[in-house]
């Protein structure tokens, strides 16, 4: 029987099914354990009509899973609530889930909580372990950690060992008072966590001639942690949206010689889940001390990785042509001061059911870095990041391709002791919390003190950054819309960005664009004003920027001092810092300058260049001259106007607005090319001169209420 007639059908099976349909319950159960969902389904189907809760229980689960019927997640629901109502705790549990997880039905904790609850109520362990969740975090409920500890302690005591871990750790928090639980149940707590620390490690740190964590140097064991945090970050990127039975796998081994020589590494690194398998392989750090407190570094990736299916067959992995990566760690600031890295031959592909085969190819990537302490413990010199033949692919079909994109970056004089002092701060923070830190009253004070003392360092080391420029530069950039194959291009693309002068008054900043060969697919009627041509640079100059990081300073200070007051305030702070800075602008004389706009498309030529300086001389806070230039403007409008006659709305639109911006500007004929010209001025005295002609008048009407 087709399953969608059988869904339909469910509540006459319900309603007439004979007697001689009735299965006994253990054969139904056994059906679907053996996978048999659709002779599962009829089986429990006629069970409910003799008012068995656990089929019922079971007909909502398929309901849910889609087993022997099609998903239906409000008759999940239904049948759920009706086994409920006979007091059975899984279909309390199942429905607890899904309103937690807006599971067919909005999120809503309170139900989620008070379903969870009635389960607990009736013994069911996992759901304990959820109502004290939502006690500890005040989902659903009020936040009660005292409740939390009482309720995973009557678990504990009751055999529940899911309840006695979850109850460890939430006295390892520092949140639970010892009045609350019995001197046993402290003793016993106390005791886990001693033998846990004193043989913390699960991990197998090899063979090396040190693996012992307590005979490594402090740089080993910065080697360690960052392992242990890259294992972490891979096992929840990995597992993060895989199934529940999903897991991340590795083996860290890290040990050091007498000579100081470190080997770091993770190995046999593999993600498992039900439907493949991942075998990436290992990760390598090899660290040799040069006598000058650096080591001589290199790091190998894995080479190849393989990603086969249940059957054993590979449908997935990656390879690296050819790889090296080498360069100075100083352990002082936990950096690679120095290196270079390079890339070749990269290839990932998958083989996706119902989709064909993703390939990503990358023909060589290259990294270049060479800082150099020019102050006690800040960092100045240029790092260069570049990629070549990159391309992305679906069965054949090309849907992203770039030529080369290269990133030029340039520090100057940054605190890498401050950064790297805030970086292993909080990293410590969390391994000891978890991830989750602002969620406990131990982790919140564990913030405070080190916002206090990273402000407390924030000033002692002022200024803490001079300045950097970035500049990323795009070549044959092409993207195609899978689905609609619509596409876009550009032969080139840069973007960049600057600042520098930031410890005193003249700071300055710039940002750049620029692009050519624009394509992209729009064929309106002003599609002749896409510009196949732009090239942009605006930059600000004599900027207060000791000034603005002082207050910013304080502001974080009173944040961290009394947070509730400073949210309340927190508007009112930032209209007075912004009114500071201001003030300030206007005495250092800063400046706006648009150094370059220069704009061409099929229709219509452009450039904008002009110079804006704060001034406490003009009413309006700031004097200077702009300069427009366009060309191509008459011809324009003429279509325009012609296409509007012929009835296109839009046309008729642009025409009106481009017909008064040629009025207002100044013609000129040169070499048979006719320009039109707006230079605009803004004088000391408040006024607005375009080509000398006063526009104050209209622009305060343009402005009024």
């Amino acid at each position: 029987m087709p399953r969608t007639i059988r869904a339909l059908l469910l509540s006459a099976f319900v309603v007439l099914a004979a007697p001689a349909w009735a299965q006994d319950l253990d054969e139904a159960v056994g059906l679907y354990d053996a996978g048999d969902y659709d002779a599962a389904f009829d089986a429990f189907a006629a069970l409910v009509s003799e008012g068995d809760v656990e089929a019922m229980y079971y007909v909502g689960r398929m309901y849910e899973n889609g087993q022997g019927t099609l998903h239906n997640y409000s008759n999940a629901l239904r049948w759920y609530r009706r086994a409920a109502k006979q007091d059975y705790a899984e279909a309390y549990f199942s429905l607890g889930r899904m309103f937690e997880n807006s599971i067919g039905v909005p999120r809503d904790f309170g139900a989620a909580f008070d379903a969870y609850s009635a389960a607990a109520a009736l013994g069911h362990t996992e759901a304990e372990i959820k109502q004290v969740e939502f006690f500890a975090r005040g989902r659903g409920t009020y936040p009660d950690v005292a409740r939390a500890a009482q309720l995973l302690d009557e678990a504990a005591q009751a055999g529940n060992d899911d309840a006695f871990e979850a109850l460890v750790q939430l006295w390892d928090t520092g949140q639970v008072t010892k009045g609350l639980l019995s001197d046993e149940t402290i003793a016993r707590v106390e005791a886990v966590l001693a033998e846990r620390l004193a043989d913390e490690s699960l991990i197998d740190y090899g063979d090396g001639a040190n693996a012992d964590p307590g005979d490594l140097s402090p740089a080993a064991l910065f080697v360690r942690q960052q392992l242990e945090t890259a294992a972490e970050n891979m096992s929840a990127a990995f597992t993060g949206s895989a199934p529940d039975d999903a897991r991340f796998d590795y083996a860290l081994d890290v040990s050091e010689d007498a000579d100081g020589h470190i080997f770091g590494a993770l190995r046999d690194m593999a993600v498992s889940a039900p439907d493949a398998n991942w075998n990436i392989g290992e990760l390598v750090i090899d660290m040799t001390p040069t006598g000058e407190g650096t080591y001589q570094t290199t790091i190998l990736l894995p080479a190849e990785t393989s990603v086969t299916d249940p059957t054993g067959k590979q449908v997935g992995g990656t390879t690296i042509g050819s790889q090296s990566f080498s360069g100075i760690f100083t352990p002082e600031i936990s950096t690679m001061t120095s290196g270079e890295a390079s890339y070749s031959d990269v290839v990932m592909w998958a083989d996706i059911p119902d989709e064909g085969e993703f390939r990503l190819e990358l023909g060589e990537a290259n990294f270049i870095a060479n800082l150099n302490e020019t102050l006690p413990g800040k960092w100045s010199g240029p790092g260069d990041f570049v990629i070549s033949d990159m391309s992305t692919s679906y069965d054949g079909t090309e849907f992203f391709r770039l030529g080369e994109v290269t990133m030029n970056a340039e520090y100057q004089d940054v605190d890498f002791v401050f950064f790297n002092t805030m970086n292993l701060a909080m990293q410590e923070i969390q391994r000891e919390l978890g991830p989750d830190v602002m969620e406990t009253q131990k982790g919140m004070q564990r913030l405070t003190e080190l916002g206090d003392m990273l402000v407390a360092l924030a000033r002692e080391r002022a200024p803490l950054w001079e300045g950097s420029t970035m500049r990323v530069a795009m070549t044959d950039l092409f993207a195609r819309d899978p689905d609609s194959s619509e596409r876009f291009a550009t032969s080139n693309m840069t973007f960049g960005m600057g600042l520098s002068g930031l410890s005193g008054n003249t700071g300055s900043f710039f940002i750049e664009y620029s692009h050519q060969g624009l394509d992209i697919p729009y064929d309106g009627p002003e599609a002749d004003l896409i510009p196949g041509h732009v090239d942009l640079r605006l930059s600000l100059g004599d900027l207060p920027m000791a000034d603005a990081s002082s207050m910013a300073l304080e502001m974080i200070e009173g944040a961290i001092d009394d947070p509730v007051a400073f949210e309340a305030q927190a508007e009112m702070a930032l209209g007075f810092m912004a009114l500071g800075l201001q003030q300030n602008m206007v005495q250092s004389g800063s400046s706006f300058e648009i150094e370059r706009l220069t704009y061409e498309s099929p229709a219509l030529k452009a450039g904008l260049t002009g110079r804006m300086v704060a001034s406490d001389q003009s009413p309006m806070m700031s004097v200077g001259t702009a300069r427009l230039e366009v060309v191509g403007l008459e011809s324009f409008i003429k279509r325009m106007e012609s296409m509007a006659a012929a009835g296109d709305p839009e046309a008729q639109e642009t025409a009106q607005g481009l017909a008064m911006m040629q009025a207002m500007g100044e013609r000129v004929e040169e070499g048979g090319e006719v320009k039109h010209i707006y230079d605009v001025e803004m004088t000391t005295d408040g006024r607005v001169l375009l080509n000398g002609n006063d526009m104050s008048p209209m622009m305060g009407g343009m402005m009024g209420p």
